[in-house]
């Protein structure tokens, strides 16, 4: 049982981007025949565990890319080109014990610019967002999902939010994050990076999806 986690559909939909939790690949399923088509393998990508606890999906614009989330302590994160279904390594994260992975301690939902080449994940215990880019060489910044200082940690806590999803407008200019322990969906400028307002949701919120055409984001 490698516990399939996500689900990201082509524009065209034709194809389903999967990637497997308890496994080291993320499979592409042709849509119209259920059958998998190709296969991505991550396993250069998880400190020589058995698997990556792949997580979340984010589409490049044009369908030309994926890049997935390892959830682990050190942090990985792995761009796939969706017509070969290979890496790319100048836009993916090798987790190391204190390399450049170690700064992105359990990174889940993510999302994009309009570019994809910004990038946006929730780290899912404490209060921040990462916002991160690989050009001219990898950078990165902590934000804030409650207006308070930034709080990293590598467990849950009561009194912190713990975001878990990031859910990018469909114009590009603000992203939601769901913030588990709180109950809350919080909502960031995507452009300068500072908090706007929270939205209570209930208990637990986790994924989120947003329908474009009815300017809906179900949690």
């Amino acid at each position: 049982d490698q516990t399939p986690h996500d689900i990201t559909i082509s524009s065209d939909g034709a194809y389903a981007y999967v990637p497997l939790y308890d496994g080291n690949m993320v499979q592409k399923i042709d849509t119209r025949t259920d059958a998998i088509v190709s296969t991505a393998n991550l396993s250069n990508y998880t400190l020589g565990s058995s698997y990556g606890q792949w997580s979340i999906i984010t589409l490049s614009p044009h369908d030309t890319a994926i890049m997935v989330s390892g959830f682990m302590q050190t942090g990985a994160i792995a761009t796939i080109n969706t017509a070969t279904m290979q890496l790319d390594p100048k836009q993916s994260i090798v987790p190391t014990i204190s390399g450049a992975g170690s700064i992105m301690p359990w990174p889940h939902g993510l999302a994009n610019n309009a570019t994809f080449d910004t990038f946006f994940s929730a780290l899912q215990f404490g209060n921040a967002v990462i916002k991160f880019g690989f050009s001219p060489r990898f950078w990165y910044k902590y934000i804030s999902v409650n207006g308070q200082p930034i709080v990293l940690s590598n467990s849950s806590s009561s009194i912190n939010p713990n975001p878990h999803q990031v859910q990018m407008s469909p114009d590009y200019s603000r992203y939601f994050v769901t913030c588990q322990q709180t109950g809350m969906v919080s909502v960031i400028d995507a452009y300068t990076d500072s908090f706007i307002t929270q939205i209570p949701v209930g208990f637990f919120p986790q994924e989120m999806t947003v329908s474009t055409s009815k300017n809906f984001l179900f949690v």
